[in-house]
């Protein structure tokens, strides 16, 4: 009996409404919502990571499930034949949509493009869209037929029908098994792709259900699979997410090492120090080092400039070794360093001062650079915070006319201020 035909009445269906919800389309209409909802925040992902290419495809992947599943419950829910008709097409176009968006997704996954098979996938699915909505009846008909197990009816299948069924199969075992190759060589790639694994697997089993169900009957699970595949796209949009924030964050501390950091000592720069005195709340105790290295162009002159770089890298792994957690070790320029110690007392102070000095005789000592006429070590300012002048410029400052104090008295000496003009020379052992 052709559509235009048939009478409501004939195959029993409420007239009262023209749409309603029936409890058979429950499971797709609560799965359409969840969907859209997961769809929203996929888009919204997608414009976070400025158009990942992976995550376009899964909203690609998202949207087929979203036709599938709603035109599923329209048409599950549809009183109209016309409706019903047109609901039946939209599934299967939904069904195209998807095996597309699946070859898609995973061509961008795999990285490795098949162009032949590509072109032949959209030439297929274009001329089976066509023969869907303007081929007449040769994969659906206008024709409906009862349902012995539901009230709403279906359409009769056109003489194509199954051949497409079979060729989707063997389309859609391709892609899976494709992808499952790359995805378990090496295994480790399961750990990062095991949610679309799962999403995959779950839509193949259902759609292969689905179509044993066209033979023989049995529980339908056809819409449980979009709706498994969208919620396991959604976990592995999560991950791409927080993949993306860790290389933001490690972007953010790579640059900020670039433009903080010394390269040639690993320690602070000036600008960080600088920037740290001018933002930083002196309350508490603190103390800034000034320590300059004695006679470092004798140094560089006579054993050579990756000498000389090598004592500046040992002088800043000793600042590092000495620091304390709160301390900010700094190479301020050439041979001149400094060390900001924060919530600290004099004795802490001066045991540090005291540690770095004796650690560069040390080195010098073991690579036998000293002359007796030419001293090689350091020469230390220390000025506690409750001396310091207002600006961070003018606190260096300081630092650095007490490290000329102990210059001036015999170099490797420490001097400490007792006021903002006052200093004491410590007594070293040796």
């Amino acid at each position: 009996m052709h559509l235009k035909q048939l009478a409501l009445e004939d195959l029993k269906l409420p007239t009262d409404k023209l749409l309603y919800i029936h409890h058979d389309a429950l499971l797709s209409a609560i799965g359409s919502l969840m969907v859209a909802t997961l769809l929203l925040y996929t888009v919204l992902i997608y414009v976070f990571h400025r158009r990942n290419r992976e995550i376009g495809t899964i909203i690609l992947v998202q949207f087929s499930s979203l036709v599938i599943l709603a035109s599923d419950a329209a048409y599950r829910s549809s009183t109209h034949p016309a409706s019903i008709e047109a609901l039946v097409r939209l599934s299967l176009s939904g069904s195209l949509l998807s095996i597309l968006a699946f070859h898609w997704l995973t061509q961008t996954i795999i990285n490795r493009p098949y162009r032949f098979a590509s072109v032949f996938l959209v030439f297929f699915c274009t001329v089976t869209f066509v023969l869907i909505w303007f081929g007449g009846d040769s994969i659906i008909t206008s024709t409906l037929k009862p349902i012995e197990t539901s009230i709403h009816p279906s359409m009769v299948k056109g003489p194509l029908y199954p051949y497409l069924n079979v060729i989707l199969f063997v389309i859609a075992t391709f892609i899976i098994v494709n992808y499952m190759r790359f995805i378990l060589s090496p295994p480790a790639m399961l750990h990062e792709q095991w949610p679309l694994a799962a999403g995959f697997l779950s839509i193949y089993v259902s759609y292969t259900f689905g179509i044993w169900h066209n033979f023989f009957p049995l529980v339908d699970i056809s819409a449980i699979g979009p709706i498994l595949l969208v919620f396991f796209t959604g976990i592995f949009t999560g991950k791409l997410t927080y993949a993306r924030y860790e290389t933001l964050i490690q972007e953010k501390e790579h640059l900020f090492r670039q433009i903080s950091t010394d390269n040639l000592t690993g320690l602070y720069n000036r600008s960080f120090l600088m920037h740290h005195l001018q933002q930083a709340p002196w309350a508490g105790n603190s103390f800034l080092i000034f320590i300059d290295m004695d006679n470092f162009k004798y140094l560089n002159d006579t054993f050579g400039h990756l000498t000389g770089d090598a004592a500046l890298q040992e002088l800043g792994r000793i600042l590092q070794k000495n620091s304390r957690k709160q301390d900010i070790p700094t190479r301020f320029g050439g041979d001149e360093f400094l060390l900001l110690l924060e919530d600290c007392n004099e004795n802490e102070a001066i045991v540090i001062a005291v540690q770095i000095l004796h650690s560069y005789e040390l080195y010098i000592q073991k690579y036998a650079y000293d002359r007796a006429d030419i001293q090689l070590g350091l020469s230390i300012g220390i000025v506690p915070s409750c001396y310091w002048e207002a600006s961070a410029d003018r606190v260096i400052h300081q630092a650095d006319e007490f490290m000329y104090k102990a210059k001036k008295s015999g170099k490797n000496r420490i001097a400490i201020a007792t006021d903002k003009d006052t200093f004491r020379i410590l007594p070293l052992s040796s």
